[in-house]
């Protein structure tokens, strides 16, 4: 989940001038991580989560971040070219 929040954050800004381009991207994350938008949706919206489930994940999300910092190149959002 972490991957996904964080990619399509990533897309958000990206794309942000772009609505069919973001849907796009988007649409291309949820099919590489195998997920429906509807399930992402259901997930992150979720208001049973605790406290400590949330600070765990941002925790995972900044770890992520910056290891997307350290790989020179790589293509985490599609390039929609």
């Amino acid at each position: 989940m972490v991957k996904i929040f964080v990619e399509n954050t990533i897309a958000q800004e990206r794309y942000s001038h772009s609505p069919d381009s973001l849907q796009l991207a988007k649409s291309a994350i949820f099919e590489k991580y195998n997920i429906s938008s509807d399930e992402y949706e259901k997930a992150i919206n979720n208001s049973e989560m605790s406290a400590i489930y949330w600070d765990e994940f941002f925790k995972e999300v900044r770890v992520y971040l910056d290891s997307l910092k350290t790989v020179s190149n790589q293509q985490v959002i599609p390039s929609l070219k």
